[in-house]
């Protein structure tokens, strides 16, 4: 029992992975204007009309929750690093929670205000942060459960 909480605690740290390829936020009330993950995380451009310009900037804030879940998924396979799996991906959640309000604005976008006011999570970003609760849960659970 306690190898398939581990194991499916890591499977739920894969999930929580796939928001970096599905969209993870968009503008508020605005579904058809999503960013993904790694757009989030590494910055993009857009381009309109022949002119190309930069709306998002690399964001470091954003980049640490998928490395916790990627400690955290490791973690979460060994008997003696399961508390820090549990760590790792509650950490993760609350930081998925949070990825609006660290998202980089370029300079131009900038000017359209507070990115917490402007973005939410998306279906990506959601996934994620409710794949990291899970995997935090069953990595706590496999560190109770006899083998």
């Amino acid at each position: 029992m306690k190898k398939l909480l581990a194991s499916l605690a890591t499977l739920a740290g894969a999930a929580a992975l796939v928001g970096l390829f599905i969209p993870f936020v968009q503008l508020k009330g605005m579904e058809d204007s999503a960013y993904q993950g790694w757009k989030v995380v590494i910055g993009c451009k857009e381009s309109e009309g022949g002119i190309s310009m930069k709306v998002l900037e690399f964001s470091f804030m954003n980049m640490l929750p998928f490395l916790l879940v990627l400690f955290g998924a490791g973690a979460a396979s060994k008997k003696s690093t399961a508390l820090l799996g549990v760590i790792c991906f509650a950490g993760a959640a609350v930081l998925f929670y949070m990825a609006p309000q660290f998202i980089q604005l370029s300079d131009f976008m900038s000017l359209m205000g507070d990115p917490k006011d402007i973005f939410e999570l998306a279906v990506g970003g959601k996934v994620a942060m409710y794949a990291s609760g899970a995997g935090a849960v069953l990595s706590l659970l496999s560190m109770f459960v006899s083998e």
